[in-house]
């Protein structure tokens, strides 16, 4: 029997709890005005990605993520400082250090989502996963990059998150992700939104 899959990118991530997302939107709006970099706000919610791939079979990765974060309790990560992976141009991020207990829940995750997965991309597999928060993408050419990096290098970026959601984003026609469902630790399933 072949398995029901939506068309279209999809990602399992976990979205940063204010006022972390609010710091993260503040240096999004700093980065525009001064650079001019603006390609981020296609995923308009500070996160860092679990999992990404072309599609979920929905009926069973909701079932899934609602088992799972009824289980799962919170726990904390810390955020702190800048890098970059380097690609046609420059991926600017703040790192996600990379605990036990996150590592461990990853793994967890990669096991049971992969089989509902069609082409989970293989950069997020464990042993190749590097956790982060995007803060620049695309739209940075490596000219800038240097004062990008001097710029955020100034700042203090270094903060102790909770981790208390699973949440399932989707990318509309024009590119734009957008909230599919939202789980919560020791809750489960809590928002479901059609992806249009």
């Amino acid at each position: 029997m072949e398995r029901e899959v939506k068309p279209g990118m999809q990602a399992i991530v976990s979205l940063l709890p204010s006022p972390v997302s609010q710091r993260v939107e503040e240096l999004w709006d700093e980065l525009e005005a001064r650079f001019g970099l603006n390609y981020i706000r296609i995923t308009p919610f500070p996160h860092f990605t679990w999992q990404l791939a072309d599609a979920y079979d929905d009926q069973e990765i909701i079932h899934l993520l609602h088992a799972f974060a009824l289980k799962q309790q919170p726990f904390h990560v810390l955020i702190d400082g800048v890098d970059a992976f380097e690609a046609a141009s420059p991926i600017v991020f703040l790192k996600v250090n990379q605990k036990p207990v996150l590592n461990c829940v990853h793994q967890r995750l990669w096991l049971e989502l992969t089989p509902f997965a069609q082409q989970a991309n293989e950069l997020y597999a464990p042993g190749t996963w590097s956790p982060h928060v995007t803060l620049a993408l695309q739209d940075l050419g490596w000219d800038k990059y240097p004062e990008v990096m001097a710029f955020l290098r100034e700042k203090e970026l270094s903060w102790r998150i909770a981790v208390d959601n699973l949440t399932m984003l989707c990318q509309k026609g024009d590119g734009q992700a957008f909230i599919e469902s939202r789980f919560v630790f020791g809750q489960g399933l809590v928002e479901r939104n059609a992806c249009g």
